[in-house]
């Protein structure tokens, strides 16, 4: 068998211009293997330690000490919190533009009303005229009735008279404006608890308007006001003077306006402030068969 001889190389380091060996290094395959091997291994661990051990480590992507990951948490948190006040807040813009703009159409209801088909009416149940006539009647008699839905919404509040001595409309006490007739000199008072959320001028009718958001849902515009006495921000109490009807002009409107709203959804303010004194509806006769 043939033996297997290991081969050997010298390195040489020699000055050129001199011709003169200034040292020389004899070695083997497997040992110039091992050292360049080893070489790598030293530098590796040296890369370690200098990423473990130094301020470096933080510019290694996913990795984070115990007071940047709290501090990452925390920041995560106050974002979270502030996109939900952010989606609270801007619901309630919605909200409160629809109520002050009542021509305006949610973008819900436009929405459903393009994706939802219309029923088909059955040619079989048509009503007569009869019994159109008596759904009319009942419609136009519990159209502003809400003698029963009035306590359960008010949920115990106590609203104060907007003026003492002023005198309603009789047209307007089922309607969703009332109109309060107020002496010059007589004030105007704030019928519930709440925080005036609009001061707002109206240059066609020379009058101010003031929107108080109250308990349980509840909004409160008074219009055709004198100079009011509350700006926007303020709180303000039941009973409270919100302004005063100073002159008597001809050319202005001759009442204070007031419209109430819960929720988003228009109320009959005369059923909250001035309740009717037992009225007595009359019975409606259902349509007899033919």
């Amino acid at each position: 068998m043939a033996k297997f001889k290991l081969r050997r190389y010298r390195f040489i380091i020699e000055d050129t211009p001199r011709l003169q060996k200034v040292a020389s290094l004899r070695i083997s395959r497997v040992r110039l293997i091992a050292t360049l091997a080893m070489g790598v291994a030293l530098c590796a661990g040296a890369g370690a330690m200098l990423v473990a051990l130094t301020p470096v480590k933080r510019s290694v992507p996913g990795f984070m000490t115990g007071s940047d990951r709290d501090a990452t948490l925390a920041a995560l948190t106050r974002i979270d919190s502030v996109a939900r006040t952010l989606k609270a807040n801007q619901a309630y813009i919605d909200n409160l533009a629809v109520i002050l703009d009542e021509d305006r159409v949610p973008t819900d209801s436009a929405s459903a009303g393009t994706l939802i088909n219309p029923m088909p009416i059955d040619s079989l149940s048509t009503a007569t005229r009869r019994e159109q006539a008596f759904v009319a009647k009942i419609d136009e008699r519990e159209k502003y009735n809400l003698n029963v839905l009035a306590p359960l919404a008010a949920e115990n509040m106590i609203f104060a008279d907007p003026a003492q001595g002023a005198i309603p409309a009789a047209e307007s006490r089922r309607s969703r404006l009332l109109k309060i007739i107020v002496p010059v000199g007589q004030g105007i008072d704030a019928v519930m608890d709440g925080r005036v959320i609009e001061r707002a001028y109206d240059a066609a009718d020379a009058s101010y308007s003031v929107l108080v958001q109250g308990k349980h849902g509840f909004l409160v515009r008074y219009s055709h006001l004198d100079t009011p006495l509350a700006d926007t921000g303020d709180p303000v109490l039941a009973g409270q003077r919100l302004a005063v009807r100073k002159t008597a002009r001809k050319t202005h409107t001759k009442y204070v306006g007031i419209e109430m709203w819960r929720e988003g959804t228009p109320l009959v303010p005369g059923e909250y402030l001035y309740k009717p004194h037992h009225e007595a509806a009359a019975p409606i006769e259902a349509p007899r068969g033919k």
